[in-house]
């Protein structure tokens, strides 16, 4: 049975699958970010307010504190990592300015490429290639 056959699932809102997750972390958690896919699954993003890079953290799914009737019978369920990436790339915060200082300079080497390619397209067209 997969997960978008259950219509318990699909009646769950983002708010109350919230209710369900208890986190345990040495790092303030700033917010949360519940999604329902359309396949019946949910996507969780957890907002830290600092560096989780090795640390150890236990995440408890508890489906009784949904608020819905048939999942008040059941056990709640933990899970515990530690936070090692391994897409080289290490779990640290930035403040905001380092993300709006990257979404800038992305915006500027996005424009830099599109002039490039139409001084290309020009040269194309004048036929005056200057070779080396």
């Amino acid at each position: 049975m997969n997960p978008s056959n259950v219509s318990l699932l699909n009646n769950l809102d983002p708010q109350s699958f919230i209710n369900m997750i208890q986190m345990t972390s040495p790092v303030p958690v700033s917010g949360y970010t519940v999604i329902n896919n359309n396949d019946g699954t949910f996507s969780v993003t957890i907002d830290y307010a600092g560096d989780i890079q090795g640390q150890n953290i236990s995440i408890k799914i508890d489906p009784s504190r949904s608020g819905l009737g048939p999942l008040s019978r059941t056990s709640p369920s933990t899970f515990s990592l530690q936070v090692i990436p391994d897409d080289n790339e290490g779990a640290y915060f930035y403040d905001d300015s380092t993300y709006k200082t990257a979404a800038l300079i992305s915006t500027v080497c996005t424009a830099i490429s599109a002039l490039a390619l139409v001084f290309c397209v020009i040269g194309l067209i004048s036929g005056k290639m200057v070779g080396v």
